[in-house]
């Protein structure tokens, strides 16, 4: 799996992801990819500074599960979750 955030160069993000209950934090320039690997995932990336519009893309192997754009707001949560044999993911920008 993993998140590629996309926006105006040098801009400072944060990416905090929890996977298979191991949460871990990460903070680099756009653009930037976080890479990790297991089953469900729930994760959120923030932008540290000004106020430019991002995108991140999400990714399981080389699968665009999402594509979502910040729309104003500093931030985008989304999760990947397997139940039953289904597989379930979203994402949406939020404060």
């Amino acid at each position: 799996m993993k998140l590629v955030v996309l926006g105006p160069p040098n801009i400072p993000v944060a990416a905090t992801y929890t996977v298979d209950g191991l949460t871990t934090s990460h903070s680099a320039a756009m653009p930037a990819t976080f890479d990790f690997r297991g089953r469900s995932a729930e994760w959120k990336v923030q932008r540290l500074a000004g106020n430019d519009e991002f995108r991140v893309e999400f990714y399981v192997g080389d699968l665009r599960r999402t594509s979502t754009i910040s729309a104003g707001h500093s931030a985008i949560k989304g999760a990947i979750l397997y139940e039953n044999y289904r597989e379930r993911y979203w994402a949406q920008a939020v404060e």
